[in-house]
């Protein structure tokens, strides 16, 4: 993308995922479909799951 680290570091996040969204379109990047309800719920249990190095 172009962005030093330092760059990097001076962006708010919402900065940040603006850029890429930016970058992505100009070199044809592709939207992904929104999660379903399902793979969301999967996706918040897997988080929310303990490690697999705690077991």
């Amino acid at each position: 993308m172009g962005l030093s680290p330092g760059d990097v570091r001076k962006l708010s996040l919402w900065q940040l995922k603006a850029a890429i969204d930016g970058w992505n379109k100009a070199h044809g990047g592709k939207e992904g479909a929104e999660l379903s309800d399902k793979e969301a719920l999967q996706i918040g249990e897997m988080l929310d799951a303990p490690p697999v190095w705690a077991s």
